[in-house]
């Protein structure tokens, strides 16, 4: 929604061509703040508050049509993994992140979120209008616009993605893909500014739009 503001308020000279954009990203998070008042609380949520009767009602909520036995199971299992949370929590400290097989878990997570931003994420979403004014684009709202698009496609493919070919293969599938991309990009724009060099950038920018949505970004 802001990208296409973006689009549409170009051309404006006043105030409001970036208070609209403001404004309109304002009104997710209004509609959010008003749905999440009549969303019920997550049952596990409830089981750690001790609330193990609303949590049961919460789930026949939720899984309305499935057997009464299956929906009283699930609730058992939150039950009992509650009460060895607990346990493990006392006995273990913060310390413990860093320590045994745990020190590659934190690893992993730390290093996906450090590693999306050193394959340009911050560049694309931040720097991507004033880039293509650089290379000679000249539609480059329209161009944002597109590229945004096509983040929400790959976005949503990348829930089905990630079970039929696995979390590993999909983010080394789409790290590969996207580093080609830059390098493209780079080599391209550095040496050659003709106009068909120029769409080859911008077809490797979408490329690597598509690969970082659907494999780094995603997680």
């Amino acid at each position: 929604m802001a990208a296409t503001c973006n689009w549409g308020t170009q051309q404006w000279t006043s105030h409001w061509a970036w208070r609209l954009i403001i404004v309109i990203q304002i009104i997710i998070p209004i509609l959010m703040a008003i749905g999440g008042a009549f969303l019920p609380e997550s049952p596990r949520w409830l089981v750690g508050k001790g609330k193990h009767d609303e949590a049961l009602k919460v789930l026949r909520l939720l899984r309305r049509g499935a057997p009464n036995e299956i929906i009283e199971r699930e609730w058992q299992l939150l039950i009992e993994a509650e009460r060895e949370q607990e346990e493990l929590h006392r006995a273990t400290a913060w310390l413990d992140c860093l320590r045994g097989s745990n020190l590659r878990r934190t690893a992993i997570v730390v290093g996906v979120q450090c590693l999306q931003q050193a394959q340009g994420s911050s560049f694309i979403a931040n720097y991507s209008v004033v880039f293509l004014q650089t290379i000679g684009i000249k539609d480059t709202y329209q161009i944002t616009v597109l590229l945004y698009v096509v983040n929400l496609a790959a976005a949503g493919l990348a829930f089905y993605a990630a079970d039929r070919l696995g979390r590993r293969y999909l983010l080394l599938g789409a790290a590969c893909v996207m580093a080609a991309c830059m390098y493209s990009v780079a080599g391209i724009t550095g040496f050659d500014s003709n106009p068909e060099s120029i769409k080859g950038a911008l077809a490797c920018l979408f490329i690597w739009q598509f690969a970082q949505a659907l494999g780094w970004s995603s997680w």
